[in-house]
């Protein structure tokens, strides 16, 4: 759209002037793995949510706290409050100490609770440091592969036009005829095209790595720096899924259900109130009086049924979503397995096969066309499947690396758990 040109003038400009100016940021993928620790948006909200659970373990490990009542009562609005000093009044005063004593271990069902809560959380932190990393190895790669894509194109773009000024030449010699130039022209047409499709995508590219590393106001400055990854074996995973932060923030889970309905059955205790107080009545010749109380809730053995049924079935649906959790992970390690295997296999056949015969066929045909055997049509499809070799050689490598950061995530969960 038409619309669309000039801010994607800019842009490019943008980043063509901060490579010009050297400002270019050459970076590491282990350099970036520490910004995404520092400055990753999911990963500060996973660690708020960390230290909000941990005050709510302190909340949960609260008493009940004393209450104190004072109070005035047989204030008369015929004779009013009556003269003299305070304590000469004419008003009965009360001062009470009350404390709700817990029964059924109410407050120790209410800590757990709380306490599996935070390690939950604690692990989500590790699933987001692990789901994040992912997304950073994802996106590094992308931006390496739009990298050399745009590398390729340019400089396939670049021959094109001396190509095609050598034609006119030619054709200005009456050496080439005018409809060999068109088509020459024409090529040229597509593969400017094709740079100007990876000039966008490295731009692409560019932001989806800096918003993981919460950079995107210099994010035409970065560039992948680091090698493509060796092919590796990986006929088995490192460890088992069961070990991975998501599977263990699901058990932790499960268990804060379970002492959450422990606790609702705790309810079926009634919890006793105790007070103390004294009462002064300037009136009474017995002076200040002493009192004691104990109040104990009226309701039936069946009233915290709904709590009860409540917490049961929380836990049920936690035990399912724990389940879930682990299928969802022994799945997608085996997904993952694969995926690299197959990656790998490719990637080999790409590198060993198929882009050195693109390149001796592209060779045989050149040198072929320059002597007058072989065709313009022969020499435009020997290089456009030379183009395409390169092209799919570098997807194949981009391929190969994310699988690679996918298996990585599923099995090595070392590197990710955060449990307290």
């Amino acid at each position: 759209m038409p619309a669309m040109r000039p801010s994607l003038r800019h842009v490019l400009a943008a980043a063509a002037c901060l490579a010009a100016s050297g400002a270019v940021h050459a970076l590491g993928l282990r350099e970036a793995e520490r910004e995404l620790a520092e400055r990753n948006r999911d990963i500060a909200i996973a660690q708020a949510a960390v230290r909000g659970a941990e005050g709510d373990v302190r909340i949960a490990s609260r008493r009940p706290e004393p209450e104190l009542t004072l109070g005035s009562s047989k204030i008369s609005t015929i004779h009013g409050i009556g003269s003299g000093g305070v304590f000469d009044k004419r008003v009965d005063s009360t001062l009470e100490l009350s404390y709700r004593v817990e029964r059924g271990d109410k407050r120790r069902w209410r800590r757990e609770q709380a306490m599996e809560l935070a390690r939950a959380a604690a692990f989500d932190l590790g699933d987001a440091r692990r789901q994040q990393r992912l997304a950073l190895r994802t996106a590094y790669y992308g931006l390496k592969r739009s990298e050399q894509t745009l590398e390729l194109a340019r400089a396939n773009r670049a021959a094109a036009e001396r190509e095609l000024g050598l034609a006119d030449r030619r054709v200005q010699a009456g050496d080439l005829a005018p409809v060999e130039r068109a088509r020459l022209a024409v090529d040229a047409l597509k593969v400017a095209d094709e740079a100007r499709g990876a000039e966008l995508g490295h731009v692409e590219a560019q932001q989806e790595l800096a918003l993981l590393l919460g950079r995107e106001q210099d994010y035409a400055a970065l560039e992948a720096s680091d090698d493509w990854p060796d092919v590796v074996d990986a006929a088995a995973p490192a460890t088992s899924p069961d070990g991975r932060p998501d599977v263990l923030a699901a058990n932790a889970r499960v268990d804060a259900a379970d002492a959450a309905r422990r606790s609702a059955q705790a309810l079926r205790h009634r919890d006793i109130t105790i007070g103390f107080g004294a009462e002064r009545d300037p009136r009474d010749q017995s002076g200040t009086t002493w009192n004691v109380s104990i109040s104990v809730p009226l309701s039936g053995p069946r009233y915290h049924d709904g709590e009860i049924a409540r917490a049961e079935a929380d836990y049920d649906s936690a035990a399912l979503e724990r389940e879930k959790v682990r299928a969802e992970a022994r799945a997608g390690t085996e997904r993952a397995r694969i995926a690299l295997a197959s990656s790998g296999e490719r990637l080999r056949r790409y590198e060993t096969d198929l882009a050195p015969a693109a390149q001796r066929a592209l060779d045989g045909v050149e040198f072929a066309h320059a002597r007058g055997a072989a065709s313009l049509t022969d020499l435009l499809d020997a290089r456009r499947a030379w183009r395409e070799a390169q092209a799919d050689l570098i997807a194949a490598r981009s391929e190969y690396a994310i699988a690679l950061a996918g298996w990585k995530a599923a099995t090595q969960v070392d590197e990710y758990e955060d449990g307290p």
